[in-house]
């Protein structure tokens, strides 16, 4: 019998073709070896394959091939289901792990006595044209802004792991959404009775499925890996407003009986993320839903399409249209966050920027023809 590997690194790809080769360059120079690779192949065409035997035979890496397209949460299912390391690393096509990173990830399990979940931070790497704000390459030297919420370097205990439970009923997030900072052990996965990764966004349905159950789950605050955002990510439909199109990605609508308002996307899925959840654990059963908090974000996303020449005037006064009665006073209430002021101001702020002055939560690439490994393996964290 062949010994398990101690990492799964799950790769599931559509339409991944210009972007895959780096991902799997980047895993496969690592100083560590004791991993696998699970390419998730959801009915990709021809150059897909040809890309992909480039690395061919290699005993590492194991294809999961679909003959007709699958939405992604059934992508990352069967990818999971695959997988057979003690610990589960989830990528993206256009990701990529950052150089040694892997040994880094080991020492600190190691070093923490194998927690349940290692939650690390990450680069952002962004494709010229993948966001209207700039048009060139950029990098965001810190993806994740941990120290905000006093979460830096260490065990998170039951009190804060409750209390991040807790906030995100109130739409306000203290962990990465994302799935790729996420190390979680297989066999934590596999208590999800429901099943770890669930529509509309599988990503941020794991992660809060997972702090509930989790004993220990540790934050470590170094960058291990870089988050891509490509042309082709669900990320770059949203915002550039390509709604449609962002839903076909994901093969997720929105649906349900919940009272949804025009705004952002993002908060409509997660919206409907918290309802599975209550659906899905019995000690979530009685827990509300912030509906004055969804409204103001709505409200305020609404009006930054609004500015962005997203809606015409009159489909932005349409917004207080499609709101019930009794939601005007909910809607007061909500706008009385002044964090969202704050939260609402910086983000409004960039729209005036001009495209070649870079954000400054951004450095711009002056390499216009690098790609997200290369980058990463000359930059110095």
């Amino acid at each position: 019998m062949s010994k398990k590997a101690f990492f799964s690194i799950l790769i599931p790809s559509k339409g991944g073709e210009n972007y895959i080769e780096n991902v799997l360059k980047s895993v496969l120079d690592q100083e560590f070896s004791d991993y696998e690779i699970i390419i998730g192949d959801n009915n990709n065409n021809d150059k897909f394959k040809i890309v992909i035997d480039k690395f061919l035979p290699n005993p590492k890496i194991k294809i999961v091939k679909q003959t007709k397209t699958i939405d992604v949460t059934s992508s990352w299912n069967a990818c999971l289901n695959n997988a057979s390391g003690r610990y589960i690393i989830m990528l993206g096509d256009d990701d990529c792990i950052l150089k040694n990173s892997l040994k880094k990830i080991y020492e600190i399990l190691s070093s923490n006595n194998f927690p349940e979940v290692l939650t690390t931070n990450a680069i952002g790497f962004y494709e010229g044209g993948s966001v209207p704000e700039f048009d060139y390459y950029a990098y965001k030297p810190t993806f994740w802004n941990f120290k905000k919420y006093k979460l830096d370097n260490r065990l998170l205990n039951e009190k804060e792991k409750k209390n991040i439970l807790n906030e995100i009923f109130s739409l306000k997030n203290y962990l990465p959404l994302n799935m790729q900072p996420h190390i979680f052990s297989k066999s934590l996965s596999d208590t999800v009775e429901e099943g770890v990764f669930k529509p509309p966004c599988p990503d941020s349905y794991a992660v809060y499925s997972m702090i509930m159950r989790a004993k220990t789950w540790f934050i470590n605050d170094e960058p291990m890996f870089s988050i891509g955002m490509s042309k082709k990510s669900f990320g770059h439909y949203v915002n550039t407003n390509k709604l449609d199109q962002g839903k076909n990605y994901l093969g997720s609508f929105v649906y349900g009986n919940y009272h949804f308002v025009p705004g952002s996307l993002l908060n409509d899925y997660l919206i409907m993320i918290l309802i599975q959840l209550r659906q899905n654990n019995k000690i979530l059963q009685n827990k509300k839903i912030n509906r004055p908090a969804y409204l103001a974000r709505q409200l305020f996303c609404h009006f930054e399409n609004f500015v962005k020449g997203n809606v015409n005037f009159k489909t932005f006064i349409g917004f207080f249209l499609k709101i019930k009665i009794i939601d005007f006073p909910y809607l007061l209430w909500g706008i009385f966050d002044f964090s969202l002021y704050m939260q609402a101001f910086e983000r409004l702020k960039q729209l005036f920027i001009s495209k070649r002055k870079i954000n400054q939560d951004f450095v711009k690439i002056e390499d216009e023809n690098t790609n997200i490994y290369d980058f990463t393996r000359r930059l110095k964290l």
